[in-house]
């Protein structure tokens, strides 16, 4: 521990890694884990050992099991899964950090509701629980429209296509090359029988809409909680990986 920050080190040796990740875990999942970890908790309580070691003990697994609640909980707010968050919380008989849980619902509404197609409806609800962000970043907008036209390809409208794209995403893509590229790309699209075999095809599946989407919710909780939209576990695990590759680059001769 250094100050307010926490520095997670991971142990080699020279023939083996051991790394253990945190998963997105569901509540029924997560129970036996803290179950288990209640249980340890009281089995260390009747343990006859000598109390100044036994205290040691005791505070260094609570340490830890606070450190990994803290990654779990983290990682759920990031992903917007207010169910699961909420039901870790209690479970684990934490509270929440000050963290809104209820602006965790309305990304997951927002979330929804890029995946479904109804962007009107994610832009309104992105204006209500996060005013001027959508303004403030002229690239968000657009990319959320943009999944508008995807839709109006999909679906075989190409006169509403050509209209939407020069009304709505033209202006927005102005002055910026690498929207204007991804407009062309797009477009292309509408010169195929049919657009899901055009080689641009990866832009109207659904992968692209979910990327889509939780880069929208992450803009949401970070503009409207000031929380970082990158789970701390995540940065553990990139570090690991730098960590890694730094120690096998000065093993070799």
């Amino acid at each position: 521990f250094f100050g307010d920050k926490i520095v997670v080190c991971l142990k080699h040796t020279t023939t083996t890694s051991v790394l253990t990740p945190i998963l997105c875990l569901t509540s029924n999942e997560l129970r036996p884990l803290i179950t288990s970890s209640r249980s340890e908790k009281r089995r260390m309580d009747v343990i006859g050992t000598d109390t100044a070691v036994q205290n040691g003990v005791e505070q260094e697994t609570l340490a830890t099991q606070e450190v990994a609640n803290g990654l779990v909980f983290n990682y759920l707010v990031v992903e917007g899964l207010q169910d699961v968050a909420a039901t870790f919380c209690k479970e684990a008989e934490i509270e929440p950090a000050g963290l809104d849980l209820d602006r965790m619902k309305a990304r997951t509404q927002i979330r929804d509701a890029v995946v479904s197609s109804n962007i009107d409806k994610a832009i309104e609800l992105t204006k209500c629980t996060c005013p001027g962000l959508l303004e403030a970043d002229q690239s968000l907008l657009f990319h959320l429209k943009l999944q508008q036209l995807a839709q109006l390809i999909r679906d075989g409208n190409t006169t509403k296509a050509l209209a939407f794209a020069k009304n709505d995403l033209v202006p927005l893509s102005q002055g910026n090359p690498a929207l204007c590229t991804e407009l062309e790309k797009m477009m292309v699209a509408l010169a195929f029988p049919n657009p899901l075999e055009s080689p641009v095809a990866d832009f109207l599946g659904d992968v692209h809409r979910q990327e889509v989407a939780s880069t929208l919710s992450h803009a949401v909780l970070q503009a409207s909680q000031g929380v970082d939209p990158t789970p701390i576990i995540t940065k553990v695990l990139n570090l690991h990986s730098w960590c890694q590759e730094k120690m096998e680059q000065a093993a070799t001769p």
